[in-house]
């Protein structure tokens, strides 16, 4: 079973590794694109009073009807243009949307296959040593059950292994971290 949990931790990491990739390029993108606005914009205002230009000019018989025509059309690829962007970026905003969502449950579905882990860690260790250490508490009691001033099981249990603290703990700190490297590498 650690085996099928540590497979599926590094396919998590990988999906997350991925969909932190797309949020970034979708990033870029966006940042891109809303560079380009301003020029989009500026444009749409030059190719508005040419059109306007021409359009005085047609009136004032200086210039003809073709070259209005093209300055028309020359303002409605810039609207276009700048229509555009703003689409791609409606679309671009959108997709990091759902890449988001899907980074958050990829980042909580790493954290449940994490917790399954460091449980499977648990087990194989508590099984591997609990036998061990039983034994030798029974063996240990037994003998303590022989002495004239004898302790009931809760007091011997109590006098031989006391509750830890937590900077009792904290020295198997890396210990413990190294043990999950260890077993997520298998």
């Amino acid at each position: 079973m650690k085996k099928e949990l540590i497979g599926k931790f590094d396919e998590v990491a990988a999906e997350i590794k991925d969909s932190e990739m797309e949020i970034s390029t979708l990033q870029e993108k966006t940042r891109q694109v809303q560079e380009s606005l301003p020029g989009l914009q500026e444009n749409i205002q030059k190719t508005e009073q040419e059109k306007t230009k021409a359009l005085d000019d047609f009136c004032l018989d200086k210039s003809n009807q073709n070259t209005v025509d093209l300055k028309a059309e020359s303002y409605d690829q810039a609207m276009r243009k700048e229509k555009s962007a703003r689409e791609i970026l409606e679309v671009l905003g959108q997709k990091e949307i759902a890449a988001q969502k899907r980074l958050h449950r990829l980042s909580e579905q790493r954290a449940r296959v994490e917790s399954q882990i460091w449980n499977a860690l648990y087990e194989e260790i508590f099984e591997d040593t609990r036998a061990s250490i039983e034994k030798q508490l029974y063996k240990v009691f037994a003998v303590n059950a022989r002495r004239s001033n004898s302790m009931i099981w809760e007091n011997f249990l109590f006098w031989v292994i006391k509750k830890p603290q937590k900077e009792d703990l904290e020295g198997f700190s890396q210990e413990v971290n190294m043990l999950f490297k260890k077993a997520i590498k298998r």
